[in-house]
């Protein structure tokens, strides 16, 4: 089993930069948003926190919670590679991968897409 630790500023914007800082710093925010879905589903888990609360502290919408919140239902293996090598996947593919309940199809959804190929 793989354990990774990362640290988050929760002070900043849910990807941590604006726009213009993320086209200069040109990396995805699909990891960040990962990292951030897990600790949405903990402290709503946890009853520290609900989406409302949330979603004011961060800025952003509840419903922009819950789509983030999502990305904790990829296959493990999806969530690996993700960590791993924060690959540049648009976010509409990723909702979909989401609403897949089954993970040996989400993984072929993921291995289909087309910034992976």
């Amino acid at each position: 089993m793989l354990t990774f630790r990362f640290e988050v500023d929760l002070k900043k914007k849910v990807n941590g930069f604006s726009r213009t800082e993320k086209a200069k710093r040109n990396q995805p925010v699909l990891r960040d948003s990962l990292v951030l879905a897990h600790y949405f589903v903990k402290q709503i888990e946890n009853k520290k926190s609900d989406r409302t609360a949330l979603a004011q502290a961060f800025g952003i919408s509840s419903s922009r919670i819950t789509q983030i919140s999502h990305l904790c239902k990829l296959a493990p293996s999806i969530q690996e590679e993700i960590l791993t090598n924060n690959p540049p996947i648009a976010s509409r593919y990723m909702r979909q991968i989401c609403q897949e309940p089954v993970w040996s199809k989400q993984i072929e959804m993921w291995n289909s897409l087309p910034q992976k190929a």
